[in-house]
């Protein structure tokens, strides 16, 4: 049987004694400062340093896609 528990998407927990893994969307590292574990309710907060630097890696990352989805676009045109 395969461990889901580590392969699981999320956070760890920094409760060792939790164990539980932290559901976090791009939402909320973007927009919520604190950040709680749903079973155990520890709450952590990210630093502002952390949070310039996650916006700025959200921007750069949509910007690559954005990116990546014009050039899909024109070689779908070329091809038609």
């Amino acid at each position: 049987m395969i461990n889901t528990q580590n392969v699981a998407p999320g956070i760890p927990c920094p409760i060792q004694s939790c164990g539980n893994k932290i559901k976090v969307t791009i939402q909320d590292l973007l927009y919520n400062k604190v950040i709680k574990c749903p079973h155990c309710l520890v709450e952590f907060t990210m630093s502002d340093e952390a949070l310039k630097d996650t916006k700025s890696a959200m921007a750069d990352l949509n910007h690559v896609s954005e990116n990546a989805e014009k050039t899909k676009g024109s070689s779908e045109k070329s091809t038609d």
